[in-house]
């Protein structure tokens, strides 16, 4: 449930951040980023561990498109996983 809280302000901190690179664990999660970032499609743009690409965001709202985001399932990756998503290239 806190991400019911978070997610109306998930958009509006990455843009203002100019976070360009977002990493997200677990499978509902995932979805609801997606959802929240108004995702309009996405592009495998690597695979920092197995089971969980890479993926370049294709969006109308300027500010996320072309932004990364790895999406995790909860049991997928160790504890460097998040290291690795963002030391991927």
């Amino acid at each position: 449930m806190l991400y019911a809280v978070v997610e109306p302000w998930f958009t509006t901190l990455i843009a203002a951040a100019g976070v360009r690179r977002v990493a997200t664990s677990g499978g509902d999660s995932s979805s609801h980023a997606v959802e929240a970032l108004g995702v309009e499609s996405l592009e495998v743009a690597g695979s920092p561990i197995p089971g969980a690409p890479l993926c370049r965001i294709r969006s109308a709202d300027r500010a996320i498109d072309g932004c990364e985001i790895m999406l995790k399932g909860g049991q997928t990756g160790g504890p460097d996983s998040f290291g690795r998503a963002m030391a991927c290239q």
